[in-house]
């Protein structure tokens, strides 16, 4: 099957995030191309504009795609809306789609949620377009969210979590539950001996937070702090890009005696790191989008066999692992869950093995092939003249 997937952001070589993982898994399988666009964020703002109105054919890793026209919203901080975007990139996106469609045949559509940088896709194509319902907006807050036009007029959608389902069956549409996952076997097979040794962590309680993903409060920095008064040889390991982060950090003092900030570290060392770890952290807020969030660094360290200190979420809390240690997201009561998250024996969790990759993207690509026949069938039904 020929399928053209647009991602929730520019499709860019050696990233690993959702659309790929499912990507890489099923590309032996379809003939599945991407898209990518320019961001705007830095360089020539005159040479950016004039590469953002080409349209053209590329290779990202090994994958065939394409990048789509777009020029940069300008006006976008004055917004009373932020995920609004200018028509013209719109028109530009319906354009480019439709011409993916015909000149690469394609046979179905998977589209992220992309409206507040291209504009909505086109839904009146005819072939079936899938919504890849991977984040959860506030409907209180945001009634008019650009996610409930997207289940509104898609043919049918994936579900990242629980809750996204419940919203997508509101809608009476065709859904599938396809959470976030991790590398199973690539975690549980990870040595953290080297990473230790290098760090100087050999004999240290480690606590750490792999990837970043945090409340912007920074709240877990104090929390670690407070845990440590308990702990004396507790060490916070930070692995990723995080500028915020960074400088927190440089506002603590001594902070280099319990915090290892590494940066970024290659995808094919992340295991280890996880290795090395005894907790891990997934410091976010109790919010309506972190509660129905898909988490995969919970799956990560669950996979790992490691212990995790996360605020009480209901899509977490839906998971029934045993290896998660709920504490409130506040400075005292989240370092109170490491100290007790260290109390933990070990866990191995075996329904994590659901949210293997591959596994996902098993169902992932039954539910396409049933969909797109019944699709199929439905069409003709509808092209039939009444007697």
């Amino acid at each position: 099957m020929n399928i053209l997937w647009i991602p929730h952001s520019p499709s860019e070589p050696g990233a690993h995030r959702r659309d790929q993982y499912f990507i890489q898994f099923l590309k032996d399988r379809h003939h599945i191309y991407t898209l990518t666009w320019e961001t705007w964020s830095h360089g020539d703002r005159l040479k950016a504009f004039m590469a953002g109105l080409r349209f053209y054919p590329l290779k990202i890793d090994d994958l065939d795609a394409f990048h789509i026209r777009r020029i940069p919203d300008f006006m976008k901080p004055f917004r009373k809306k932020d995920y609004e975007n200018v028509s013209i990139n719109e028109r530009f996106f319906h354009e480019d789609i439709r011409r993916i469609i015909k000149e690469c045949d394609i046979e179905l559509v998977i589209a992220g949620p992309t409206s507040f940088m291209t504009g909505y896709p086109p839904f009146d194509l005819d072939v079936p377009l899938i919504f890849d319902y991977l984040d959860c907006a506030d409907w209180v807050a945001k009634p008019d969210h650009p996610e409930k036009r997207y289940i509104k007029e898609s043919d049918a959608v994936l579900c990242v979590s629980s809750i996204a389902k419940e919203r997508a069956e509101g809608y009476h549409k065709p859904s599938l539950y396809l959470p976030n996952g991790a590398d199973i076997k690539k975690m549980r097979n990870g040595s953290g001996d080297a990473v230790r040794k290098k760090l100087g962590l050999e004999d240290a309680k480690v606590v750490s937070l792999i990837g970043l993903t945090c409340s912007p409060r920074l709240y877990f920095l104090e929390s670690v702090l407070h845990a440590k008064k308990q702990l004396p040889d507790l060490k916070c390991l930070l692995v990723g890009h995080s500028p915020a982060i960074e400088a927190a950090l440089s506002k603590i003092p001594n902070a280099e005696d319990t915090f290892i900030f590494t940066g970024p570290v290659p995808y094919a060392e992340i295991a280890s790191y996880f290795a090395a770890t005894d907790v891990g952290m997934y410091p976010v807020d109790e919010a309506v989008y972190y509660d129905a969030a898909s988490p995969i660094k919970i799956f990560e360290y669950t996979a790992a066999g490691k212990p995790v200190v996360v605020p009480r979420i209901t899509e977490a809390e839906r998971l029934g692992f045993e290896n998660l240690v709920f504490a409130s997201p506040q400075v005292e009561a989240y370092g109170d869950g490491i100290v007790k998250a260290f109390q933990q024996p070990p866990v191995h969790v075996s329904k994590v093995e659901q949210f293997d990759w591959e596994y996902l993207s098993e169902q992932l690509d039954q539910f396409m092939i049933e969909f797109v026949q019944s699709y199929s069938k439905t069409a003709e039904r509808s092209e039939v003249p009444l007697s």
